[in-house]
């Protein structure tokens, strides 16, 4: 390869029971990507002289939003240690209430609204029951802290 050429390709994932997904293309594939993306970014009215850099970094917030749910993962890292050494790690692909409610106050400041609706979709799912049950995290796909567990003993 050579400075500035682009060598699409696919990578697919599917559970060894199951069927492969049939084949895509991939420059077209990744044409609908970078078309998404434009199209999504392009959405934002921010200049000045920190508009690309807020534009940027919204575009990462974004990415850490899972489309199917609304659920938004406080960061694609896992096993963080509370302390260096100690027993306890937080595992950060987990939507945090907290982490979640600030991305969408910056997303929502820039005028994305849609990332807001389905993260309120996906939180009134997670919730639903009796407020003694709240958690402070939960599966961007589970509802549950049970769920949680089961997709770390399966390996995620």
């Amino acid at each position: 390869m050579s400075e500035g050429e682009r060598v699409p390709f696919s990578l697919v994932y599917s559970q060894s029971h199951l069927r492969l997904p049939p084949a895509l293309d991939s420059h077209t594939q990744f044409a609908r990507t970078e078309n998404f993306w434009l199209e999504w970014s392009g959405r934002s009215k921010l200049d000045g002289r920190w508009g690309q850099a807020i534009r940027r970094s919204l575009i990462t917030l974004k990415a850490l939003a899972y489309e199917p749910t609304g659920g938004i993962v406080a960061a694609p890292t896992t096993s963080l240690p509370e302390q260096l050494g100690g027993t306890r790690n937080w595992d950060y692909r987990y939507c945090w209430l907290r982490d979640a409610t600030l991305t969408l106050l910056a997303m929502m400041r820039s005028g994305y609204y849609d990332e807001a609706r389905a993260w309120r979709a996906w939180l009134g799912r997670v919730m639903a029951g009796s407020p003694d049950q709240v958690q402070i995290m939960y599966g961007s796909g589970r509802a549950t802290l049970a769920g949680m567990r089961s997709q770390m003993a399966g390996g995620l």
